[in-house]
């Protein structure tokens, strides 16, 4: 039986989108990319792009360009924005293909509306971006529930907490079961785990700091990083895979930097962070440092530094693992992930399965 062909759009054709594309090209014959953008803009082929034409693009944006500048192909145009694609594709006259997938791998909230539309449409959606599932409770909702309520398999983001670690959908097992969540706990940054893990092995915060920063590990800024927005978002997303109504406002986040710290232009923060070295030691034979966010059975949010023994499960990650323990009333012994959880690989390896679940799901209608 000959499989039903499915169109894909993929807005951010960054590293994470350039290996998920690698990906489809050698397990997913079913699928064929239609349109490869970013913010400015996308090149769309609605009968689908070769492969050669896939790879062509994908090195012409990474060889500084925009998507946009590659010299359309007979039969490619250009799209100024993914809404209006969407709406493109799902005219009637447009679609070649029966069903859509758009793949979001941005770091952008702008692509919610997009995304909502998209799901109206009744394409599937794949998410790494965490921004739009982070927004209001509202927006989640819509995202995620269909009309009648229950979660729709076309939408699916396993990729926006600990890359291919299986911490949402673990979540999602477990509320589906019926257990009763005491608490759930994840050091879920790679950024604060790699500075840590460095920390943990003997050196100070301002080396493991500047060693990431030099490595590329962090932001340009790392106290965009340090700021802990990021690893908020992702315990939203996760307090509300639980059945909280909750919003990144209402996050205890623990600062890891003094407020002085906060204004001072970039290389004379770093050149200042040795300050902090005496406060962020650490007695190295009896216990480890973890940047950890915490959901209690209330549904109350916090993030801290805490310090925690050698033999906790956060205590010996490596840099880019992610670990997360899960205390329910069927596992009073917790339930524990751990793993690599960022990455390029691993992102898109979780990008993939979530394109395969969608288009069994598509299969099924």
């Amino acid at each position: 039986m000959e499989e039903t062909q499915i169109g894909v759009v993929l807005t951010g054709a960054g590293a994470v989108g350039f290996a998920l594309l690698n990906v489809v090209e050698r397990s997913f014959t079913s699928l064929r990319v239609v349109a490869v953008g970013d913010s400015r803009g996308f090149v769309v082929n609605h009968p689908g792009f070769s492969w050669p034409q896939v790879h062509e693009i994908l090195q012409h944006k990474a060889s500084g360009n925009t998507i946009t500048s590659w010299d359309l192909a007979d039969g490619t145009e250009r799209a100024e924005a993914l809404l209006p694609l969407v709406e493109d594709l799902a005219h009637a006259e447009s679609k070649v293909f029966g069903n859509y997938i758009v793949v979001d791998c941005t770091s952008s909230q702008a692509t919610a509306p997009a995304l909502l539309r998209a799901k109206q449409c009744g394409f599937g959606v794949v998410m790494a971006n965490k921004l739009p599932l982070s927004l209001t409770t509202e927006v989640y909702n819509n995202l995620v529930f269909d009309a009648a309520g229950t979660r729709s398999p076309l939408v699916q983001y396993e990729a926006t907490v600990g890359a291919g670690l299986p911490v949402v959908n673990t979540l999602k097992r477990i509320v589906a079961s019926r257990d009763r969540i005491i608490s759930v706990q994840g050091s879920f940054s790679g950024t604060i785990g790699y500075v840590l893990a460095e920390m943990n092995g003997g050196k100070t915060f301002s080396e493991a700091l500047n060693a990431a920063h030099a490595l590329g590990i962090t932001e340009p800024d790392p106290r965009d990083d340090l700021s802990g927005a990021d690893v908020a978002r992702k315990m939203v997303i996760l307090a509300r895979e639980l059945g909280f109504e909750t919003e990144t406002t209402s996050v205890e986040i623990e600062k890891l930097l003094p407020d002085a710290f906060l204004t001072l232009p970039v290389p004379v923060f770093l050149s200042k962070i040795s300050e902090l070295d005496p406060a962020a030691a650490v007695n190295h034979n009896a216990s480890r440092l973890a940047y950890l966010g915490t959901i209690t059975s209330t549904g109350a949010l916090s993030i801290a530094l805490e310090i925690v023994p050698r033999t906790s499960v956060f205590a010996n990650t490596s840099s880019t693992e992610n670990a997360m323990e899960v205390l329910t009333q069927w596992f009073p012994e917790p339930l524990v992930l751990r793993g690599t959880g960022a990455g390029i690989h691993s992102t898109a390896a979780a990008l993939a399965a979530d394109l395969a679940q969608i288009a069994a799901a598509f299969a099924r209608c």
